[in-house]
C-alpha cells in the first residue's frame, strides 16, 4: 500500500503540529525550572556573603551575632556545634575562635552547596 503525496503531508503536519504544542508546554517548565535554581542560588549567596560581611567588621561580640539579621538568616544551616557555642553567654576571650569557626562553617556551606 502506497502513501499518496497528500496524505504524507497531513501526516507531517500532524506530527509538526504535535511537535511545537509539546515544545511550547515544556519549554516553559524548563525556563522555570532553570530560574527557580538560579533564584535559590541567589538566596544562598546572599545568606553567606551577608554573615561574612556581618563578621568583617569590627570583631562583634556573641550577643551582637545573636541578635543580627544575618544569623538569624543562616542559623538554620549552621552546625549543631557552632550554634551552641553561638549560644553560650559567659565565655570570655573566645570571640576571635568563634568568628573563625563561623567562617570555616560557611566556606562548607559554600562548597556543599556548590556556590564556589
Amino acid at each position: 500500500m502506497e502513501i499518496g503525496p497528500v496524505a504524507v503531508a497531513i501526516i507531517s503536519g500532524v506530527f509538526g503540529l504535535i511537535a511545537g504544542a509539546v515544545g511550547s508546554l515544556i519549554a516553559p517548565w524548563v525556563h522555570w525550572g532553570i530560574e527557580k535554581r538560579r533564584n535559590k542560588l541567589d538566596r544562598r549567596r546572599a545568606l553567606i556573603d551577608n554573615t561574612r560581611i556581618f563578621l568583617s567588621g569590627d570583631a562583634p561580640t556573641r550577643e551582637d551575632y545573636r541578635q543580627s539579621p544575618a544569623y538569624a538568616a543562616i542559623r538554620p544551616y549552621l552546625s549543631q556545634r557552632i550554634r551552641d557555642n553561638i549560644q553560650q553567654r559567659n565565655t570570655s576571650g573566645a570571640e576571635q575562635i568563634l568568628r573563625e569557626d563561623i567562617l570555616q562553617e560557611i566556606a562548607a556551606l559554600e562548597k556543599r552547596w556548590k556556590l564556589i
